[in-house]
């Protein structure tokens, strides 16, 4: 089953219409928390969940929060950030489910053509640009609205949900499972699957291990820099070229699922492509770190 989670999560990524995220993360549920809140001893402040319902990067910002006691003040105040910050996102779904609908279109016929997907890639790369800005500012706001003591309880829930989904693969392992099943992958297609996705890793190892380091030493740069009194959002999380980004991205998946598509049947494509369409017209459940 290695094999078909090295080439079926191409094919889950894709239904994520080519996102430009960060790393996963996994909420881990905290010794103190129940489902109506608690007191923390030393203050009002409460443990509550945080911005349940929402999606992606809010999403993983509120389990983080979830395990931080907040006064009831900060929480109105954060929930109105979350809901601002989950309909600015919503705004994207369309160009997500274009874009989906485009990927699994070329995916059913057997061969992709970025340049006919271009256009999406671009159309999804200017909107994350354009909510750039306001993804900053509240996030910075959340900052500001937290003293110093739960800033650094948000920055360890951070450090420990994205390590808990590091060490569990099982989340991973299902969904992988799912598209094997769904796709009826013969092991004659899991071995050649394995064996082009393993020469293309060989191929590119040093600048997939490079980029991975450098994600890491990033994020954990800003997440230092957060729990600072003294925290800028601009100066931790500095402007990049989102479109340039998203076609670097783009590429690399495009050519990951070139790899898979030649050993589908047209049936195993057609059940690819539908669950494409699906997945690219549902709100994004993934969590993804705005690191």
């Amino acid at each position: 089953m290695r094999a078909a989670r090295l080439g079926l999560v191409l094919v889950s990524t894709l239904a994520l219409s080519l996102g430009v995220t960060g790393c996963g993360s996994a909420g881990t549920e905290p010794q103190t928390q129940t489902q109506t809140g608690t007191t923390a001893p030393e203050s009002n402040a409460t443990i509550a969940p945080v911005a349940v319902g929402s999606h992606g990067m809010v999403k993983f910002v509120g389990e983080a929060l979830s395990q931080v006691a907040l006064r009831a003040d900060q929480r109105v105040a954060i929930e109105k950030l979350a809901s601002d910050a989950e309909t600015r996102h919503a705004s994207q779904m369309t160009l997500r489910t274009n874009l989906a609908t485009a990927v699994a279109t070329q995916v059913e016929a057997g061969a992709i053509d970025k340049n006919a997907l271009q256009p999406q890639i671009d159309a999804l790369a200017a909107s994350w640009e354009q909510q750039r800005p306001l993804d900053h500012a509240s996030f910075q706001k959340l900052h500001d609205l937290l003293d110093a003591t739960q800033r650094q309880a948000f920055v360890d829930a951070v450090h420990a949900n994205m390590k808990a989904k590091h060490a569990d693969h099982e989340g991973h392992g299902a969904k992988m499972q799912e598209w094997a099943t769904a796709l009826n992958l013969t092991d004659a297609q899991k071995d050649q699957i394995k064996t082009s996705m393993q020469t293309e890793f060989a191929a590119h190892k040093a600048d997939i291990m490079q980029k991975m380091s450098e994600g890491k030493e990033k994020r954990g740069h800003i997440l230092d820099n957060f729990a600072a009194d003294n925290f800028n959002v601009d100066q931790a999380m500095p402007q990049v070229d989102v479109k340039a980004k998203a076609s670097e991205m783009s590429t690399h998946m495009i050519r990951f699922v070139e790899i898979v598509l030649p050993t589908l049947t047209p049936e195993q494509r057609k059940i690819a492509a539908d669950k494409i369409r699906a997945k690219g017209a549902a709100p994004e459940e993934e969590e993804h770190a705005p690191l």
